[in-house]
């Protein structure tokens, strides 16, 4: 019985069930793909963590001179259980070759680093998440640089040293959790340990030591070591920062979550809509059921489960398509980390499925509740009692002579029947938002604010990757800096180009911090050639004076510092009085970083690298203009712009945002458009003794159609006036949070343009045809209907 009653009903209104089934799959698919997928990468990044033998502190020696000081003192520490010392040997990118061309590689922008197998800590793996292997003779690299080159297993890789060139052949692919990251801004080259010896030793490039150690009480060894002031210490990291460099990984999945969480409310209202209309439709039936002394219970039972079976299967079917999905989204991230067992991942979609067929249902039997209050008499009526005491309230016509009579009738319809078009209302908002989200997501990563959160000046007319000249190895003083910076304007000018250049150095410097003799390590950016006027401050102004200093609010928060404080900054063994001027926020090294005044002399320091020189000049072209053209007049440097700099730090997630935005937007509009078409359907049944009326009166089809449309046109100009500022809500509210945990808070950008006023037409001329398309059955209402009219 119960199976014969289900069967009928759902071929009866197969058209809302199609829409509430299609949504509820939907539902499923991101929810469940997505929230397996933020547990998949939170997991396996511990999981990359352990494979790869993460220590508890690493340091970067920038000489070996301190190499024997710093390992007696860490002999000296009893809270030190363990440590290893691995060396790296730096190298640029044009001294690195590849095919029968030999053109150099593209590192946009990153270190690149000589390395090798057989590490302690921090140790590469292969692809298939285990210690790496390597044979004399062949190289392995990050899947970011054999993506950037178009480089495959097998190719050949020339490296120039020393006048010298040694040929290797790529035999894997490389898994490095420290150097194989794009947020880390580093990658090495992976050898052997006898060929990395026969490159390096007696080469003049630039090498680094590593030291990675385990210790039972990291905080107390981090500021012992701190205090001990090495000179040559140029950077620590301690495990926990390995998970944020994963972060921008979790952005795509968080937004799913919000669009599936968006389709389950939208699939609500439409149970809520269907369940009211199909039991308005049956109260004949219901009073013959009440009558005959069928319980509420057993009345209600009906109903629920025709959706327990609807949502069941909807639940089902998309659970085994998020499995798809969710492997789909984790591509990119499975090339850069080890993920571990994603056996249960199956249970957490499975779970996801299931709470949505718990929650679904339960709505229904809260819906269901009206049948309580309904006598019997009043269903046999069609749930009326014959009276009605209170007035409709709508607009009154004498005082909207402006508005024509189908614009006055349509809006007068949703005054009037408030609850009737909530469910059209609440769909059209959520849908404007789930639009803007993405799109809101993508202008903020394209736009000046996020380039100035990297520390870049967004009205510059270029940027540059290096500045190095052609042979040089990379440049780590201020005065060779400063020198770059003159040659490369002096070229400039030679072909007609009178431009200004300017780079921020970097440096791991040393600040205490209270009085205490707290010390602290910071990334520094000290500006050569510009005052750092460009940059932006929350509080307070950037450092001008010699004993002026600006942290970020990390920074700040951290260590209860204060504007016009003071903290002592070591430099050269000798300690100086700094003032704070000002706070700001930026992704410079996990928003931890700290910005030095320009009069400070920094000439007899090691910097640890620069960050993108700056090109200023007058001209009427764009960045990527700019830098195409530079890129033919000088070829021995790489021009880039502003996007691509941000774009190298932030990894794939924009492009996976963008090609996802559009597959998006087109399934939102058909979604809306079979809504729509569902909803004008059931309200032309419901009012077909009215159009009957209409037409007795002499209303001609196209006049009842247009006034049919133009209720349509109301509800979505009402819904869209309302979503603006819940669109503005979700960007503070979760957008904001998302870009926030990378160490910077950022003021989401919209453009208008496009998310107010072509993106809701877009919705509005998709809702107008289908709404067209569903008055058609108007033609076939006659005279003779007004006999079901209220």
């Amino acid at each position: 019985m119960w199976f014969e009653i289900l069967k009928k009903d759902l071929v009866k209104q197969k058209g809302v069930n199609i829409i509430l089934f299609l949504f509820i799959t939907l539902s499923t698919v991101f929810l469940a793909s997505s929230v397996s997928n933020i547990r998949l990468v939170a997991n396996g990044v511990g999981n990359y963590m352990e494979r790869a033998n993460v220590s508890d502190v690493m340091v970067v020696l920038g000489s070996e001179e301190e190499k024997e000081q710093f390992e007696d003192w860490l002999k000296s520490r009893g809270e030190v259980t363990e440590y290893a010392y691995e060396q790296l040997c730096e190298v640029k990118a044009d001294h690195v070759t590849a095919g029968r061309d030999n053109e150099s590689i593209k590192a946009e922008g990153v270190t690149l680093y000589l390395g090798y197998t057989g590490g302690q800590y921090a140790k590469p793996l292969d692809y298939e998440g285990k210690e790496l292997m390597l044979k004399e003779g062949e190289v392995a690299l990050p899947p970011g640089l054999l993506e950037k080159n178009g480089l495959q297993i097998g190719d050949k890789l020339q490296f120039h040293i020393d006048n010298e060139i040694y040929s290797y052949t790529i035999a894997a692919q490389s898994k490095d959790i420290m150097y194989g990251n794009e947020m880390s801004g580093m990658s090495r080259f992976v050898f052997d340990k006898s060929d990395y010896d026969k490159m390096t030793t007696g080469s003049e490039n630039i090498k680094i030591g590593i030291y990675g150690f385990n210790t039972t009480n990291r905080e107390m060894t981090l500021d012992a070591m701190n205090r001990q002031g090495f000179e040559y210490i140029m950077s620590t990291f301690d495990r926990d920062i390995y998970p944020l460099l994963y972060v921008f990984d979790m952005i795509v999945a968080a937004l799913l979550i919000v669009i599936g969480i968006c389709l389950i409310l939208i699939s609500l209202m439409i149970l809520r809509f269907s369940l009211i209309f199909t039991m308005e439709e049956n109260y004949r039936e219901i009073g013959v059921m009440k009558a005959i002394g069928m319980r509420n219970f057993s009345i209600r039972k009906i109903y629920v489960i025709k959706y327990l079976a609807l949502v069941a299967a909807g639940a089902l079917i998309g659970f085994f398509a998020s499995i798809p999905a969710g492997n789909m989204m984790m591509e990119s991230v499975s090339k850069n980390m080890v993920l571990g067992d994603t056996t249960d991942t199956l249970g957490i979609n499975l779970i996801c499925s299931a709470a949505i067929v718990v929650f679904v249902t339960g709505m229904c039997i809260l819906f269901t509740g009206k049948l309580k209050k309904v006598s019997a008499i009043e269903a046999i009526r069609n749930g009326g009692n014959g009276e009605r005491y209170h007035k409709r309230k709508g607009l009154k016509l004498y005082n909207k002579k402006w508005m024509g009579t189908v614009s006055f009738l349509g809006l007068n319809d949703i005054l009037c029947n408030k609850k009737r078009y909530l469910v059209l209302f609440l769909t059209f908002c959520i849908s404007f938002v789930l639009i803007t989200v993405p799109l809101n997501t993508l202008t903020t990563m394209e736009s000046d604010e996020m380039a100035a959160k990297f520390n870049l000046d967004p009205k510059a007319a270029v940027y540059m990757e290096t500045i190095e000249a052609k042979g040089d190895s990379p440049y780590h003083n201020t005065k060779d800096l400063e020198r770059a910076l003159r040659r490369v304007e002096r070229e400039m000018a030679e072909k007609g180009y009178e431009a200004k250049l300017s780079v921020g150095a970097l440096f791991f410097m040393e600040f205490i911090v209270n009085d205490d003799g707290k010390t602290v390590k910071y990334l520094t950016n000290y500006p050569i050639g510009t005052d750092g006027s460009y940059c932006e401050y929350e509080e307070g102004e950037a450092p001008k004076l010699e004993n002026e200093v600006a942290f970020s609010k990390k920074v700040m928060e951290a260590n209860h510092l204060h504007i016009g404080d003071t903290v002592l900054a070591r430099l050269g063994g000798k300690e100086q009085l700094l003032m704070i001027s000002g706070y700001y926020s930026d992704y410079m090294q996990l928003g931890e970083s700290a910005r030095l005044n320009p009069a400070i002399d920094m000439s007899d320091e090691i910097a640890n690298g620069y960050w993108k020189p700056i090109v200023e000049m007058e001209t009427d072209l764009t960045q990527q203009e700019l830098s195409k053209q530079l890129e033919k007049e000088f070829p021995q440097y790489d021009w880039v712009t502003a996007q691509e700099v941000v774009d190298a730090n932030v990894g794939s997630v924009k492009d996976t945002m963008r090609a996802m935005q559009l597959p998006m937007t087109m399934m939102l509009c058909i979604l809306i458009m079979l809504i729509s078409l569902l909803m004008m359907k059931l309200f032309i049944v419901r009012e077909k003794g009215q159009l009957a009326m209409l037409k007795s009166i002499g209303w001609r089809n196209s006049s009842i159609r247009s006034w049919l449309v133009m209720r349509m046109v109301w509800v979505v100009i009402l819904s869209m006036i309302f979503a603006v500022p819940l669109s503005m809500l979700c960007n503070r509210f979760v957008l904001r949070t998302i870009f926030a945990i990378m160490g910077a808070e950022l003021q989401i950008q919209v453009e208008p343009l496009k998310a107010y006023l072509l993106y809701p037409a877009v919705l509005l001329v998709g809702i107008i045809m289908a709404t067209v398309f569903a008055t058609g059955s108007v033609k076939k209402i006659t005279t003779s209907d007004m006999k079901i009219a209220e």
